[in-house]
């Protein structure tokens, strides 16, 4: 949760490396990384038996989210949208 003392930052969340799991029978110990997850940390999962498969830097395979936190204190909305697609955040 986002409060004062340890704030959220939309566009930060939003443009962080994004991975997917895929905890089902059609796809057993996948595990999507996009491409900016270090090769050292795809390979240590790898070593823990997940089917680890790199998709692009920027992948819309990942969804894409667009957020608001209401800063009441400071008085002001701080937004962030996803570039792996077109979208925004509109508030108001």
């Amino acid at each position: 949760m986002c409060t004062s003392s340890k704030p959220c930052w939309p566009t930060r969340l939003s443009e962080a490396s994004s991975w997917e799991g895929w905890p089902h029978a059609y796809h057993p110990g996948r595990l999507d990384l996009e491409g900016r997850i270090d090769a050292e940390t795809a390979a240590g999962l790898s070593a823990r038996g997940h089917d680890v498969r790199r998709l692009n830097d920027w992948s819309p395979m990942m969804g894409a989210m667009s957020a608001i936190v209401v800063d009441q204190e400071a008085g002001v909305l701080k937004a962030g949208a996803d570039p792996r697609r077109d979208s925004y955040a509109v508030g108001r």
